[in-house]
């Protein structure tokens, strides 16, 4: 056995080859088996050069949105933008848009000032992918293949629109295991979903009539004093002044997000929940396991993390960091 090891398939058992072999535990060592998501999900060509380019199996979360991007507005792509950067705080989250019928200049402005949004919040840019920039013949969408592929490496689906009537991504996302973060101001969405989402407050518009919201909830009443607040001619409803005031030196933007980022990413068992009153941690209470689980399967049992941590350590002689 001199200048040679045992390979285990996992850690729990290299004590008993160990002893069943008469050798030191230090020349028994673990390489997991591959899970091969190409081969597994049939994917298509397109779909493993987009995952192995932005480096999807090696994140910690992947939020796909399959859409055109003609109304960013609309659609409130701003705030998934926002809240994804926010997550970024905590966790590796990547933000992939399968965007069709981008081809216009309105379009190719929109995802400019998508990204000009982006890197104000911080997020890295190279996690923020358009499909449209993959290549030119993809500017009008990808092949329907692609899209299922991605939602099936996907953790999260994102949908913070203000004015929907019926969201087929979010059915294809949640009949791909996608956890579902939807605009509760938007009735339709908590018609569909109901309890099996995750809920954010962006406002809604229907007929041309504006609900919108601050960041703290619905802005019809005060929320200190309860009272009805103004309306000013935009459409927007604002607090008493002096709550105003006081609200906003405690609250922003950011602190709003950050909030939801943390909540969402403690669903996911990505970090733990704390107390809303003292801040402690409460560990992963309420984290959904299996969504935790997968994407466990897709970044530490794929070729390339088995190869570069398990595997080329020992092929390298480097026994010692094996």
């Amino acid at each position: 056995m001199d200048n040679s090891l045992l390979i285990s398939p996992n850690d729990s058992m290299r004590p008993k080859f160990a002893a069943m072999y008469d050798v030191p535990l230090s020349s028994v060592r673990t390489v997991y088996h591959i899970f091969d998501p190409v081969a597994f999900f049939g994917m298509h060509p397109l779909s493993v050069e987009i995952a192995r380019r932005h480096n999807f199996y090696s994140c910690d979360g992947l939020v796909v949105w399959p859409t055109r991007i003609d109304s960013p507005d609309a659609k409130g792509m701003y705030d998934a933008i926002r809240l994804v950067s926010q997550m970024n705080k905590f966790a590796n989250v990547k933000f992939l848009f399968l965007n069709s019928w981008s081809g216009s200049d309105k379009a190719k402005k929109n995802i400019k000032s998508m990204k000009r949004e982006a890197e104000k919040w911080g997020l890295p840019k190279e996690n923020l992918i358009f499909s449209s920039e993959i290549d030119k013949k993809y500017e009008n969408g990808v092949p329907p293949q692609v899209v299922k592929d991605m939602m099936m490496i996907g953790d999260m689906f994102i949908l913070p629109s203000q004015t929907e009537t019926f969201s087929l991504a979010m059915a294809e996302a949640a009949a791909c295991k996608n956890m579902l973060i939807l605009n509760e101001s938007l009735d339709v969405l908590s018609e569909l979903a109901g309890d099996r989402a995750d809920y954010i407050r962006t406002g809604s518009e229907w007929g041309g009539i504006k609900n919108r919201e601050h960041y703290w909830g619905p802005e019809r009443n005060c929320p200190e004093c309860g009272t009805l607040c103004d309306i000013v001619q935009d459409g927007k409803y604002f607090m008493c002044p002096e709550c105003r005031k006081k609200r906003r030196a405690k609250e922003s933007p950011e602190s709003y997000w950050r909030e939801q980022a943390h909540h969402l990413l403690g669903r996911l068992g990505f970090v733990d929940y704390r107390c809303e009153h003292c801040e402690k941690s409460l560990g992963k209470i309420g984290a959904y396991n299996p969504l935790r689980q997968h994407r466990h399967v897709l970044k530490y049992f794929n070729q390339d993390w088995i190869y570069k941590n398990q595997l080329e350590p020992l092929l390298l002689g480097d026994w010692d960091n094996a």
